[in-house]
């Protein structure tokens, strides 16, 4: 110890000090002490209660604040337990949960960090999107920072697994839409899109005044749509034929039909 250091200081100075004021010190630097410990104990207690943990969470999400962690731990965490089976003991086996390899992306403006990733869980066989943001200058919890949806089936680690996000779920139809094929030659065949706030979605062909085109196209569309986990038997299907005419530039409709 030096000697002309703060707590050499401090040691020298509590000596001259009567014997009753030196016990008082003494107890209320002691009581400061077991309070530091009792917050850490109750941390590590905590943390290890916690029936959600994130593996590789340090590797990519260390700057984020304590309490954003223990917000979205718990958001995922409610939306596991609705999507489990009832009477399903979940604690037993989501402690697997792992930020996917080369999904994680970050972007820092304004002083806000914004990140996005695929959250797999092998135990459960459940891929969910990720939106996590977090404010440095701001202890309290941003609008919206934390999103935690279903990816599109392409994306998902296990596809036969039904996920069930904040607002959305496997068969959201704007996971998969807008849609347009093409011919090898780079030409629009067919484009399917979804009509915002209401049960419609459309197929537009693009076949110049040939009818077989027209079907052939339609049914392809069809097909597609099918493969797809879209409930589209719960939408109404509205067909347009849509031919460009190279000549003049105009546009023909044939359409709407509706089925």
């Amino acid at each position: 110890m030096q000697p002309d250091s703060p707590l050499s200081n401090f040691i020298t100075n509590l000596k001259l000090m009567p014997k009753n004021t030196k016990k008082a010190i003494v107890g209320i630097i002691a009581l400061i002490f077991l309070i530091i410990i009792g917050v850490t104990i109750n941390n590590i207690v905590e943390k290890s209660n916690q029936p959600l943990t994130i593996k590789n969470y340090d590797r990519y999400l260390s700057s984020a604040p304590e309490s954003y962690e223990e917000t979205l731990l718990t958001q995922i965490y409610s939306l596991i337990q609705d999507s489990l089976p009832v009477g399903t003991d979940e604690d037993s086996f989501v402690r697997d949960a792992e930020i996917r390899k080369d999904s994680f992306t970050e972007n820092k403006e304004d002083g806000i960090t914004s990140t996005h990733f695929l959250l797999d869980i092998d135990s459960l066989k459940m891929t969910y999107t990720v939106d996590f943001a977090w404010s440095k200058s701001k202890k309290e919890i941003l609008p919206d920072s934390i999103i935690v949806n279903c990816p599109p089936i392409s994306e998902m680690k296990y596809p036969e697994t039904t996920c069930y996000g904040m607002y959305n779920t496997t068969s959201s139809p704007e996971l998969y839409l807008p849609y347009t094929a093409f011919t090898e030659d780079g030409k629009i065949k067919y484009q399917l899109t979804l009509s915002q706030d209401l049960y419609i979605i459309n197929i537009y062909t693009n076949a110049c005044n040939d009818k077989a085109l027209e079907n052939q196209y339609r049914e392809e569309a069809l097909e597609w749509l099918k493969s797809t986990p879209i409930n589209y038997e719960n939408y109404s299907l509205y067909y347009d034929n849509v031919c460009k005419n190279t000549t003049s530039g105009s546009e023909e409709y044939t359409g709407p039909r509706h089925e």
